[in-house]
């Protein structure tokens, strides 16, 4: 769609709202019309209610706006009438005015606000221990970042995605609610004052702005939207503002042993403390973690063997089997931890690992959780340090003479690391097989612990590194 288009969508749908919130119909009589109003929540400008609609009874929702609200009260409606239809937010049903308030009325969802679920389900989330309930979390926030995604290509920003701002349908189908906060793009008149967004779920660029500037944006969403998911995954009574952020890596120091490690991942990213360190919300709809089969495979409840014969009911491609297998070691060492530190100097821990013929260690020291520190950090970390030595391992082998890489001087082409000459490389054939059964051992460590390896690897690398471990 050109951008004139887009512009065109842009001001057809402000006017419509304009025109929509003059002719609204004055209501002396108010509620008169609707039986069993009550109050939801505590806020006092959002009533649940029923009405006549043909021969039925319908439950709706109705939502206030003081006179002094206007200009919110029009912002939702700019929103919901370019959202129409989209499946993704509520229909506007009516809309009135009685006694100076404003009433948006919408259709009731019976599945309730994504907390309410999360308050009756979350104990089976945290820590995978109800599988239903994991996978039926993993499948609502798959479909609420597709909907974050096809708001922000609408050129939406919602500017306050909390647990309490998505509502589920009877099917557990998310609908984003509450656009008190939206800004569509290009309508933002210069000094507007933005309401507060809800605490604990403001990204830090909105904190440092102060009251009344924090302005909506996509990377504001992804935060949001990632501090909600950590709730519903690790736990209501996590505060993520009180997860310091790591100084130099800017991740929130998380207690991640309360999830899954593809959920920690995920979480990272979206809480990254620099806006452009965040995946759009496209991306993290697509995330692995969000995929229910490397879960249920870890848990034995997918991909198990049949009642017949015990042979498998599908034939497993080597890879498929090596992924499997690397995932169900995941889960067996799952908090089995390594005692004694592990010291590196930022600089050289491939060469520290290299020389410490990591590919001879015991199978609970390769793979069992790492204490890690580093010589510029201080202290003891056992989460996101542990993934940054492995990062680094590997970035420092692409800088190795153990490897050649290819690709670099094309645009647009990704580089791919092969296996150098071991003359070349200035290695005897006994330092040449040490060197890459170390290299294998880091990199069944980063399968294992974190579900992916090194994407530049050509297939000879990863022949060269598991060639000598039985393990897989």
């Amino acid at each position: 769609v050109s951008d004139g288009s887009k512009q065109k969508s842009a001001d057809e749908a402000g006017p419509g709202a304009e025109v929509l919130l003059q002719r609204s119909q004055e209501r002396p009589s108010g509620f008169s019309s609707y039986n069993d109003v009550s109050a939801l929540g505590t806020s006092g400008r959002v009533f649940s209610a029923r009405r006549q609609s043909g021969s039925v009874m319908q439950a709706v929702v109705l939502k206030a706006y003081r006179a002094s609200e206007q200009d919110i009260c029009l912002r939702e409606l700019q929103v919901l009438q370019r959202l129409k239809g989209s499946g993704h937010v509520l229909t506007l049903l009516e809309i009135f005015r009685s006694d100076g308030t404003t009433y948006l009325e919408i259709p009731f969802c019976m599945g309730g606000t994504l907390l309410s679920w999360c308050q009756n389900h979350g104990a089976g989330v945290i820590g995978g221990e109800d599988a239903e309930a994991y996978v039926r979390c993993l499948s609502i926030w798959r479909q609420l970042w597709q909907a974050v995604e096809h708001i922000h290509l609408a050129r939406i920003c919602h500017g306050d995605i909390t647990l309490s701002n998505v509502l589920l349908t009877a099917d557990h189908r998310p609908l984003l609610t509450d656009f008190r906060r939206s800004l569509i793009s290009g309508t933002a008149p210069e000094g507007r004052q933005w309401p507060d967004p809800t605490p604990d779920f403001a990204p830090p660029e909105m904190e440092q702005a102060g009251s009344g500037n924090a302005e909506p944006s996509e990377a504001g969403d992804v935060y949001s939207a990632g501090a909600a998911m950590a709730k519903a995954f690790i736990g209501l009574d996590l505060q993520v503002a009180s997860c310091a952020y790591h100084p130099t890596r800017g991740q929130r120091s998380l207690p991640e042993e309360r999830t899954d490690v593809d959920i920690v991942d995920l979480l990272q990213q979206l809480l990254a403390q620099s806006p452009v360190a965040r995946p759009s919300a496209s991306t993290a709809s697509s995330h692995r973690a969000l995929d229910p089969a490397g879960f249920l495979r870890r848990r034995g409840l997918l991909g198990s063997a049949s009642a017949s014969g015990g042979k498998s009911q599908t034939r497993r491609s080597p890879a498929q089997a090596f992924l499997q297998a690397a995932e169900l070691l995941r889960e067996e060492y799952r908090g089995r931890r390594v005692d004694d530190p592990l010291m590196f100097s930022r600089d050289a821990v491939f060469d520290a690992l290299a020389a410490s013929k990591v590919g001879d260690w015991s199978e609970d020291a390769l793979l069992g959780e790492w204490r890690v520190m580093l010589n510029d950090e201080s202290g003891v970390d056992g989460g996101g340090l542990r993934r940054e030595v492995v990062s680094l391992f590997f970035e420092q082998l692409e800088e190795s003479s153990l490897v050649l890489r290819s690709g670099q001087d094309a645009p647009g082409c990704p580089v791919t690391l092969f296996v150098n000459d071991r003359q070349r490389a200035g290695q005897s054939p006994q330092q040449w097989r040490q060197m890459w059964t170390n290299v294998g051992a880091m990199l069944l460590r980063a399968l294992v612990h974190f579900g992916n390896a090194p994407v530049a690897f050509s297939s000879a690398v990863f022949d060269c590194a598991l060639g000598r471990l039985c393990r897989l």
